[in-house]
Order: structure tokens, then C-alpha cells, then sequence
């Protein structure tokens, strides 16, 4: 029997147990991605290379000041958006891990169904809600607020509050599920070393519950950079976002390479919110793990 005789059947079974690896489950779902995802997104970028000079589109994104705005306009907005979904959502989540029964049913309820409701006909709502006939004003007027309806819609006010409505959801779950993985006897021990309420909240529960505070103030200000639904409905003229501009350029047959410039500045900044974040806070941080909670720790 040859040496090679015996080295074939070592090389075929490491190949059957490389193919009965866990890892190779993730080929298919890798190669859908590739095709669907990455492909396209190569192919943006090409077009928005393609100009009369290598970066000669993006110069025009950052050279006309309507882009320059609406792009500071949008990070604004987004962020304030996050920040008021964490100011909502970290009482509505600890409600609701605390409730039980039907109440809890009620209050998941209430926040997670209008999550499957069309963006379009929640911001149609809010027009209703926010017009000058409807319920609100109304209501103001009869209790003697204001002596005629109120103007609510087509300003910052009522983007702020429609989008932060949309977005709640994001902010409610992912703030529950870090909340609902902690131990119960953490608080409890708290409370036992004679810390009231505020104490135990601000040195126990809240530090270790920042990966869920990073993770859905993560998701909800990736998600407000793309809107441009609600800001065009409810907005003024001064509330458009930079989405709103990347659809405006689509109309337009002669906007090729421009059209697809300003859909990859928006990328960019999706991606290096994310890369910034998994730099400081660690990528595992997402799923409730990590350098995060780790660096939390200490300081509790």
C-alpha cells in the first residue's frame, strides 16, 4: 500500500467533515446576499465614479448648499428622534417587562401592531390627527387652550413626533429584551443593601442594561437617516431630509451618476455610524453582550 494509498481517505475525510460543518449552512444564505445586496451596491458605486472626474459628483453633493443642508438637517433630526424614542421607550419597556397578564399583553400590543401598519397611511393618520379640523385642535379649542385651531403640521414639531411614533417600536423591543435577560435577584440585592428606588435604577438597572440602550439608539437613528415619507408629508420646506432628494433624482432621466452619489453619501454615513459605534461600544454589544456591558461593569 502506497503512501499516497493512505493519504487519500485522510483528505477526503477532512472534506466530509468540513461539509458537515454548522459554517456551511450560511453558504446559501451568503451567496443570496452577494447577488442581491453586494452586487448592487458594487455597481452604485461604479456609476457614481463615472463622472467627468473621479469623485466629480460627490463634489457637487458637497459643493451645493441644498445637499450640504438637507444632509446636517438629517443627522439632526435623526438624532433628536433617537433621543426622544430612548426617553419614551425606557418606561414603556420596563412597564412592560414589570406587567403581567393581560395588561401586558395590552401595552405589547398597543406598541408592536401599528409597527405592521404601512409608514404611508401612519403619517396619512398623523395628518388627521395634527390638521386643523381634527381631534387635537378641536380638543384645544373646546377646553379653552387656544381661541382658533392651532397650525401643527408643516413644521419640525410634527416630523419630530410622527417619525419618533414610527420608530418607537424599534427602541421598545430591543430595550425589553435587554431588560428581560437580566436577573431579577441584581435588583433585589439592591434593594437589600438599603438603595431605594432612583438608586438601584440609576447604579443597577441602567448600567446594565446599556447594550440594549446602544443597540436601539443605533437602530433608530440608521432607520431616521432613510425617512423621507413623513418629512415630506408633515414637514415645511425647511424639514426635508436628504432621502427626499435621492427620490426627487430619480424622476430625472439625465441624473444618472449624480442620482447614484447621493444614495452612496447616505451609505457612507449609515456605515460609518455603524463602524463608529462597534469601535467604541463592540459589534456584540447589538445582540445584548460584550465590551459594553463589560466596560459598564466596573462603574456600577
Amino acid at each position: 500500500m502506497t503512501a499516497a494509498t493512505l493519504q487519500a481517505p485522510a483528505g477526503g475525510s477532512r472534506l466530509g467533515e468540513a461539509l458537515k460543518s454548522p459554517a456551511m449552512l450560511l453558504v446559501p444564505a451568503l451567496g443570496f446576499l452577494a447577488v442581491v445586496y453586494l452586487l448592487p451596491v458594487i455597481d452604485l458605486v461604479h456609476i457614481s465614479l463615472s463622472g467627468p472626474t473621479l469623485l466629480g459628483y460627490f463634489e457637487r453633493v458637497f459643493s451645493v448648499p441644498l445637499y450640504w443642508d438637507s444632509l446636517v438637517r438629517t443627522m439632526q433630526i435623526s438624532l433628536t428622534v433617537s433621543c426622544l424614542c430612548l426617553v419614551l421607550g425606557y418606561p414603556t419597556a420596563l412597564l412592560i417587562h414589570r406587567s403581567t397578564g393581560i395588561v401586558k399583553v395590552l401595552i405589547s400590543a398597543a406598541i408592536v401592531l401599528p409597527y405592521f401598519i404601512a409608514i404611508l397611511i401612519r403619517t396619512y393618520a398623523w395628518m388627521v390627527l395634527l390638521g386643523r379640523n381634527g381631534p387635537i385642535n378641536k380638543m384645544l379649542v373646546a377646553l379653552g387652550i387656544v381661541s382658533e385651531p392651532a397650525q401643527l403640521l408643516f413644521n419640525r414639531g410634527s416630523v419630530l413626533v410622527a417619525m419618533t411614533a414610527v420608530l418607537l417600536p424599534l427602541m421598545v423591543l430591543t430595550l425589553y429584551s435587554s431588560i428581560s435577560r437580566l436577573d431579577p435577584g441584581l435588583v433585589r440585592a439592591g434593594r437589600a443593601c438599603g438603595a431605594g428606588p432612583v438608586a438601584v435604577f440609576w447604579r443597577v438597572l441602567l448600567p446594565l442594561t446599556f447594550p440594549g440602550i446602544g443597540a436601539g439608539f443605533l437602530l433608530v437613528f440608521v432607520s431616521a437617516l432613510g425617512f423621507f415619507i413623513t418629512p415630506t408629508l408633515l414637514g415645511g420646506p425647511g424639514d426635508q431630509m436628504f432621502a427626499m432628494h435621492i427620490t426627487q433624482q430619480a424622476d430625472f432621466a439625465t441624473s444618472e451618476g449624480f442620482l447614484q452619489a447621493l444614495a452612496v453619501v447616505l451609505l457612507i454615513i449609515t456605515l460609518a455610524v455603524v463602524a463608529v459605534a462597534g469601535r467604541f461600544l463592540g459589534f456584540s454589544f447589538i445582540w445584548g453582550g460584550g465590551k459594553l456591558t463589560e466596560a459598564a461593569a466596573p462603574s456600577s
